[in-house]
């Protein structure tokens, strides 16, 4: 069950960041609360995967984490493959604005450029700040292009 435990993961933030805030807010779960949080828990898998690579020298191999049974090479494939279907969902959403296709689309390419940039013999600290990082930087593309402005 090689990644098991990275479904969880996700499944704890992407409700939590997503559809707790709605639900607490009273509002609806529409297709597009739906489409974010589905979108929301790949990221968070996406964002895991360097982290996995990273600790490959360290997990035993009985764990079978992804890039452990799988490889490197073929992480990183899932990885580009899931930042695509993370971009092509805002493009199901109902409503869409221009700053989040454009938001998305950098975040998209930053984690994208990280992962292929990601090795086993990383410096401990690259995934501990770049991976970490992204969250903040799309937080703050997206104050840029929508929150700035009121």
């Amino acid at each position: 069950m090689a990644g098991f435990k990275m479904v969880p993961v996700a499944l704890v933030w992407a409700g939590t960041t997503v559809v707790l805030p709605v639900w607490a807010a009273g509002s609806a779960l529409s297709w597009d609360v739906w489409i974010e949080t589905i979108q929301r828990l790949i990221l968070v898998l996406i964002l895991i995967l360097p982290f996995e690579i990273r600790d490959m020298k360290y997990d035993p191999p009985e764990l079978k984490t992804f890039p452990r049974r799988y490889g490197i090479a073929k992480t990183k494939i899932l990885g580009i493959l899931l930042i695509f279907l993370f971009f092509f969902l805002t493009l199901l959403k109902d409503e869409i604005t221009q700053p989040e296709i454009l938001s998305k689309t950098i975040l998209s390419l930053g984690i994208g450029s990280i992962l292929l940039i990601t090795k086993k013999n990383q410096n401990k600290y690259f995934s501990a700040f770049w991976v970490e990082a992204m969250p903040i930087f799309w937080w703050i593309l997206i104050w840029a292009f929508i929150g700035g402005k009121n």
